[in-house]
């Protein structure tokens, strides 16, 4: 659903772009190329947990994963 957002905002980027330097354009094309690949691994696993009817286990990564935020703030 996000595709045609994402797509949107790109092609408005194209005019801030063209004038950037060599280093800026490396450092875009590989942070997008990690984020394609992340992206690609989430939905990957995200479907195998459904197909498998293991997605609880999700619930308990969301727990830990918001019980160590909690305790990383409270800590800071």
């Amino acid at each position: 659903m996000a595709v045609a957002a994402i797509a949107g905002a790109a092609v408005l980027s194209i005019p801030d772009v063209q004038g950037a330097s060599p280093e800026v354009l490396r450092a875009c094309l590989i942070g997008g190329s990690v984020a394609l690949v992340s992206g690609l691994a989430a939905l990957w696993l995200f479907v195998r947990l459904l197909r498998t009817r293991r997605f609880h286990w999700f619930a308990a990564y969301a727990f830990v994963a918001g019980a160590s935020f909690l305790v990383y703030l409270g800590v800071r």
